[in-house]
């Protein structure tokens, strides 16, 4: 029993000393990490947009809200897929060095569109798209399928008669 004890302690004191070489990675996934610093900007409404181009279809959050201050402004958008049914969607705000906000004016309202990352998804299923903690829902659309035009046909008129004048003095007797 006492041998089974020293082994174990020497094997836990070598993985102890092992572990400051192992590397970890931890990635924060909250709505408040931005790559691009700053805070999340507030949310007031999303409106979920589809328009198609040559068939295939966009889909386009519509992002209302307001900025925390009047100096802030509205940093780049980051878009992800924490899983296969969701658009996780990061609109960070940021303050410039320097910037004097005023609390004498009201907190300014911003409006952005962000095409959201379709690739991938499945027509006719519903996605969640969380956008700095407001959640929308939307259905992915079908593809459009797009008709050639039939050709047209160009046809050639006759051409208008011509008058051949030989001499202008024909025209007007004397």
């Amino acid at each position: 029993m006492r041998i089974h004890s020293i082994a174990s302690l020497s094997l836990g004191l070598l993985l102890l000393a092992l572990l400051p070489a192992c590397k970890t990675t931890t990635t924060k996934t909250s709505a408040t990490s931005f790559r691009s610093g700053g805070q999340p900007a507030q949310i007031e409404s999303v409106e979920i947009e589809t328009t198609y181009f040559y068939g295939k279809p966009d889909v386009t959050a519509i992002v209302k809200g307001r900025l925390t201050s009047n100096a802030a402004q509205l940093a780049e958008v980051e878009q992800y897929r924490p899983d296969p049914a969701t658009i996780e969607v990061r609109i960070p705000e940021v303050t410039p060095v320097g910037a004097v906000a005023s609390n004498r004016i009201a907190l300014p309202p911003f409006q952005t569109r962000v095409v959201l990352e379709t690739t991938g998804l499945i027509p006719g299923q519903n996605y969640r798209v969380l956008i700095n903690g407001y959640v929308s829902i939307f259905e992915m659309p079908e593809e459009k399928v797009i008709q050639p035009k039939p050709a047209i046909q160009a046809t050639l008129a006759p051409p208008e008669p011509v008058i051949e004048m030989n001499d202008a003095r024909s025209l007007y007797p004397q």
